[in-house]
C-alpha cells in the first residue's frame, strides 16, 4: 500500500498533474481572442498621478493598461516590456519593491496593480491642488 492509499487519496491513471494542466489552460486561455484592455478614464488618472508612489496597473489577461507618471520614472521602456516580455516587466518591478495588489468587485476579477514604493524625487508628483 503506498502512502497515498494508506491516507485514502487514490487517483486514476489518466490524472494530469497541477504545472501540467496549468501550462495547459494557459496555452488555451492565449490562443482565445481576447477583449480590449480596460480603459482608465481621466479621473482615475488624475487620481493615479497625483499619488507619489508608482502604480502600474494589468487587466486579468495581465496586459499592461496604465502606469502612473512615477512608475515610467523607475522602469525604462515600460511599454516595450509589457508588450514583448510582460514575465520580465513583473519581475522588474518586484525588485523595485513593488506589491502586487488584486483588483476585483465582488468575486469578479480584474486585474492587478503593482505599487512601488515612492522615489525621494517624486515628492509633490501631482501638485497637491483640488479643483474649486
Amino acid at each position: 500500500m503506498t502512502p497515498r492509499e494508506s491516507e485514502g487519496l487514490t487517483y486514476g491513471r489518466d490524472e494530469l498533474n497541477a504545472p501540467v494542466l496549468e501550462y495547459a489552460m494557459r496555452a488555451a486561455q492565449e490562443k482565445m481572442p481576447q477583449p480590449p484592455p480596460f480603459s482608465v478614464a481621466p479621473f482615475e488618472k488624475a487620481i493615479m498621478e497625483s499619488i507619489e508612489q508608482g502604480i502600474v496597473v494589468f487587466d486579468s489577461f495581465g496586459r499592461l493598461v496604465y502606469a502612473n507618471r512615477s512608475a515610467r520614472r523607475l522602469v525604462e521602456g515600460m511599454d516595450e516590456l509589457a508588450t514583448a516580455r510582460p514575465e520580465v516587466l513583473r519581475r522588474r518591478l518586484s525588485t523595485l519593491g513593488g506589491r502586487t495588489k488584486r483588483l476585483q468587485i465582488g468575486g469578479s476579477q480584474l486585474g492587478d496593480a503593482v505599487i512601488l514604493p515612492a522615489s525621494k524625487n517624486d515628492s509633490g508628483v501631482g501638485g497637491g491642488g483640488h479643483a474649486g
